[in-house]
Parts: C-alpha cells; sequence; structure tokens
C-alpha cells in the first residue's frame, strides 16, 4: 500500500501521540480516520533542508502524506511510516 495512494482514498491510521525523537512510544498511538490529499515520496522528490530545519526532531519516513480529518475538520501532514 505504500506505493499506492489514491486522492480521496479513505484510511484508518494509528497515529503516535508523539513522534518527536525523545517522547516517541510506540504503545502510545490513537486512531484516525483521514481522506487522503497527496503524497510526496521522499526518496525521490527529498526534503530541502529549510523543510527538514523547521522540526528537526520530528520522526520521519518515506511518505510525507497531506490528508483531511473529517472528524476535526483539519488538513493533516504526517509521514506514512511513523503510523
Amino acid at each position: 500500500m505504500f506505493g499506492e495512494f489514491d486522492r480521496g482514498m479513505e484510511v484508518q491510521i494509528s497515529y503516535p501521540v508523539s513522534t518527536h525523537v525523545r517522547f516517541y512510544r510506540p504503545d502510545e498511538v490513537r486512531q484516525r480516520e483521514v481522506v487522503i490529499h497527496s503524497a510526496r515520496d521522499l526518496v525521490t522528490d527529498p526534503l530541502t533542508i529549510a523543510e527538514f530545519m523547521r522540526r528537526p526532531f520530528l520522526l520521519r519516513s518515506r511518505y510525507l502524506v497531506k490528508a483531511f480529518e473529517p472528524e476535526i475538520r483539519q488538513w493533516r501532514q504526517f509521514y506514512w511510516g511513523s503510523t
């Protein structure tokens, strides 16, 4: 599924309570339902230095996903492998 993102696809994910490298705990997650808008493959389109430095202590993985979370009516951006 990692490379198979379709716009408008609804998925349920388990997302960590904290994605900071010092506070991450794999047993602390919350369920979210999101609607995929886009996915960026960071192997083919890496983060710029400025993008990385905005949040240098964030856990990251290969795919940066932009999605809408209907329950709270907000856009979210997250790293797919950290879910």
